[in-house]
């Protein structure tokens, strides 16, 4: 686990391996590319037969 400092510096030099967005005074991390980075699937659809 890293700290929030470390995520801020690493973002900041563009070394995320996920895009992170600027929102107004926030960020938010793309959800399907963390999921890709975790190795977890993304889940296409609820309805899928």
């Amino acid at each position: 686990m890293i700290g929030r400092t470390k995520v801020y510096e690493l973002n900041g030099r563009d070394e995320l391996p996920f895009e992170v967005l600027p929102l107004g005074k926030s960020y938010r991390v793309v959800t399907a590319d963390l999921l890709r980075v975790l190795g977890v699937e993304a889940d296409r659809g609820k309805n899928e037969s």
